[in-house]
């Protein structure tokens, strides 16, 4: 499109920025970023100052994100901080750092959250945690920052098939397991640290087409008039929806329903039936 763009990636000179490398102009500059760091996204932030004619950067979209899935008792510490680092702590890093530069130019945020920071979804309390988080962080800085000009939205995907959860789940259950409390192993039991979808078939039920997300990215940096937030995917605005304006007695069996998405059954529990 035309648009010079600063890639941020945690392997600078890995396959995935490589492969950015091939299939983009010269106008792509890649980034060595680990949103968690401070240190890193100042020496981007100086890159970027000094590809720059007078501080006109235009946007920012923070994209970072990953996810375990678990009991909140289950994800080690280490893992579950390192959710909320990545997921909130980098994006808030990356708009304090460029704030600066969006003024100048009156420019745009876009910060991708998710439909499961919007209602609880079992087994993912941390992601769901993060991404709320970021929900309401996205909220107030469009506030804050209306009167600079500056246009912030949030994008809420759902039903993507990006990877985000396509972990070792054997390997990690293995570490948890092995880090776990004793007492929390004794109620859990080792099987249920290994997480398994319901669907025998989730893979199929993702869309590999992430488009609809991208398009919204590009409305949010580019639209005279972007909107404030986008739903795009598959439950993405029906279940936070219903989580938000079904009455109480209704909502929580309706809502469970809809994110019954995993296997997870606890020795302690078991010995009750």
């Amino acid at each position: 499109m035309g648009v010079r763009v600063f890639a941020g990636c945690l392997f600078n000179k890995g396959e995935g920025a490589d492969a950015l490398r091939n299939i983009c102009s010269n106008q792509l500059h890649v980034l060595q970023l680990d949103v968690r760091d401070p240190d890193q996204v100042d020496a981007a932030f100086n890159a970027v100052v000094e590809k720059l004619n007078d501080y006109e950067l235009w946007g920012l979209v923070n994209n970072a994100g990953i996810c375990f899935i678990g009991n909140s008792e289950m994800i080690s510490r280490d893992d579950s901080l390192k959710i909320m680092d990545v997921n909130f702590r980098g994006p808030y890093l990356m708009c304090t750092k460029f704030l600066p530069l969006l003024r100048r130019s009156q420019g745009r945020i876009v910060n991708v959250s998710s439909n499961a920071g919007l209602a609880p979804v079992p087994l993912m309390a941390l992601y769901c945690s993060s991404k709320s988080a970021l929900f309401m962080y996205t909220e107030v800085l469009r506030a804050e920052n209306e009167c600079f000009g500056i246009k912030v939205s949030a994008v809420i995907p759902s039903g993507y098939k990006t990877g985000i959860i396509a972990y070792d789940k054997a390997r990690m259950a293995e570490k948890w397991w092995a880090e776990a409390p004793e007492i929390v192993k004794e109620d859990f039991g080792k099987k249920s640290f290994l997480i398994k979808s319901k669907a025998t078939d989730s893979d199929e039920m993702l869309s590999t087409d992430i488009s609809p997300v991208i398009n919204a990215m590009i409305d949010g940096l580019l639209s005279t008039q972007p909107k404030p937030i986008y739903y795009k995917g598959f439950l993405a605005r029906s279940i936070p929806f219903i989580y938000s304006h079904l009455p109480s007695p209704l909502r929580e069996p309706v809502v469970g329903i809809l994110t019954d998405w995993f296997e997870f059954q606890p020795i302690c529990l078991q010995d009750i039936e």
